[in-house]
């Protein structure tokens, strides 16, 4: 999945470099179409049945529009923005816990019914997070602390609205279970990263 539309407000959390994490969000965006229908086909065997123009247009779309909105806001709105800039790394956090716990509610049944199980593929999904968080840190190991960071968080933090949508189409019910319990580990890995972080700049002092 190409990286979620909230990505930059979380690199904004952990001091990365937003600008880079708006940059890979845009270019991902354009090739997702293309990457998601290859790798499904290729990974299952199946066919993926997209309108390919259309959702061109609508990855684009949110990637873009979004993008320009802010540029013209930044703009226009500077002033009042640096005032409030304060705020918006709660709302953004608030927002996602909405998100998070909307979808989790609509599998809550289903969790109750095994929580064991949800305990173990909890925690094999959280060491595939923390992997993401290696993985995308190290990737560009000669850049600036905050390119690294901004590739991390990029790169762990997936579009689960549309994975979720593509799991309860065409995989089976566990499978779209376990695309929904990740919603916890996508909400809550950010502070581990963060604490690491800090951690990391202690040590180096």
């Amino acid at each position: 999945m190409p990286p979620g539309i909230a990505v930059p407000a979380l690199t904004d959390i952990v001091k990365g470099n937003t600008s880079l994490s708006v940059a890979v969000c845009f270019v991902s965006y354009l090739f997702a179409p293309f990457t998601i229908v290859f790798l499904f086909s290729f990974f299952t065997g199946q066919t993926l049945s997209l309108d390919i123009k259309g959702l061109f247009i609508t990855l684009l779309t949110i990637s873009l529009v979004p993008l320009i909105l802010a540029q013209i806001t930044r703009k226009f709105f500077m002033h009042r923005i640096t005032k409030t800039k304060i705020f918006y790394s709660s709302i953004s956090i608030l927002l996602m816990a909405l998100i998070i716990y909307a979808v989790i509610s609509v599998q809550s049944e289903a969790i109750l019914q095994n929580p064991l199980g949800i305990i173990g593929d909890l925690f094999w999904i959280y060491l595939l997070f923390i992997l993401f968080h290696i993985v995308g840190y190290v990737s560009a190991f000669w850049r600036k602390k905050e390119d690294k960071i901004a590739l991390s968080v990029t790169k762990t933090y997936m579009n689960n609205a549309l994975a979720i949508v593509i799991a309860l189409q065409f995989f089976s019910p566990q499978v779209a279970l376990i695309m929904v319990i990740s919603e916890i580990p996508w909400g809550t890995t950010l502070g581990i990263f963060k604490y690491f972080l800090r951690f990391s700049n202690d040590i180096m002092r």
